[in-house]
């Protein structure tokens, strides 16, 4: 290893005129030329990713092959190597796993890679699950007996619903979304009975209120 002046020889392709001299000079007259062993180094592979997925979906995580490669080249360089990086994988509009391959971008010509400068990679990208609450929810009462009525105070409700964000923005709380069940009701009183939330498969209840009303029931009148 060391640097080195080596001098540039002028090589000229071609016949020259006969009786003519033919005189070339060149400049400058030499070179300064670093040489440097061979090294070989094993380094990690980090991919890039740009863009952002569809409205309702994020990114997840990924998988690559080879996790690592080889590189080699002049010493100097290869240390100087802690990494390589992908070529940028574009997660636009996604809303789904996809896989692929990518280059491994690398700038100086001296050094090379293994695995052909290419990688694969698999990219999982999955629902964005969120919460929201929902207000003023009816109660809806099940299996009152035709001949009874009842009389319910004015009663302030919520109900807090997880799942997918996509689902959650275009759905709306059903009527019968809190509902007690008067089936058993036989007479007229009053009556302390439990809420429950029944909603779609899809979605899960985080919380609501209230737990359970106070109602009273009357005949109806003839």
């Amino acid at each position: 290893e060391g640097e080195y002046r080596v001098p540039l020889q002028v090589r000229v392709n071609g016949p020259a005129d006969s009786g003519n001299v033919l005189e070339a000079t060149v400049e400058p007259a030499e070179i300064l030329m670093r040489i440097e062993s061979v090294a070989v180094k094993k380094v990690p592979v980090t991919p890039s990713f740009t863009g952002y997925p569809e409205a309702g979906y994020e990114f997840d995580g990924y998988l690559i092959n080879p996790v690592s490669i080889e590189v080699s080249g002049p010493r100097t360089a290869v240390e100087n190597i802690n990494e390589m990086i992908t070529e940028q994988i574009d997660l636009s509009g996604r809303n789904a796993d996809f896989d692929g391959s990518a280059l491994l971008v690398n700038r100086n010509p001296l050094i090379t890679v293994s695995s052909g400068g290419t990688v694969e990679y698999r990219v999982t990208i999955r629902s964005i699950i969120a919460a929201k609450t929902f207000t003023e929810a009816k109660i809806f009462v099940a299996g009152l007996a035709d001949s009874f009525e009842l009389e319910m105070p004015e009663i302030q409700t919520s109900i807090t619903v997880r799942g997918r964000q996509i689902d959650l923005a275009k759905w709306t709380v059903s009527d019968d979304a809190l509902q007690v069940d008067a089936g058993s009701i036989l007479r007229t009183g009053t009556y302390t009975v439990p809420v429950a939330a029944v909603l779609p498969e899809e979605f899960e209840v985080v919380d609501y209120s209230p737990r359970e009303i106070q109602f009273r029931v009357r005949r109806k009148r003839q």
